[in-house]
């Protein structure tokens, strides 16, 4: 379960910040998933569940943006959300190079005192 490093590292970000910004508490912090980012949701919340005591954000709320895929098609420029793994235009057919959006796994916000 490759998510507990990835929160890990979310939280140490956050932490980072809070510190800089001479703050002693996290109070809510807002990943934003992206569909293909590799990331499960709710393993996400489980790793933030057993790494979050004894850090600032202890007691903080985790909330989770689920974001969706977009493409782009080279061909007709028609922008889509894909049905499957295999990112095929739904007007021309012509297979999508690579993701618009929805790999992302980014920190978005936090909030803190």
């Amino acid at each position: 379960m490759h998510e507990v490093g990835l929160m890990m590292q979310a939280l140490d970000q956050a932490e980072a910040h809070a510190r800089e910004h001479g703050a002693e508490t996290i109070h809510r912090m807002v990943l934003r998933v992206g569909k293909y980012s590799g990331a499960d949701a709710d393993a996400l919340r489980l790793a933030f569940e057993a790494a979050a005591p004894g850090t600032r954000a202890a007691s903080a709320i985790l909330e989770i943006e689920a974001i969706a895929a977009r493409c782009s098609c080279s061909r007709c420029h028609e922008e889509f959300e894909p049905a499957e793994a295999i990112f095929a235009c739904p007007t021309c057919g012509m297979i999508a190079r690579g993701l618009l959006r929805g790999d992302e796994l980014e920190l978005a916000t936090l909030e803190v005192s």
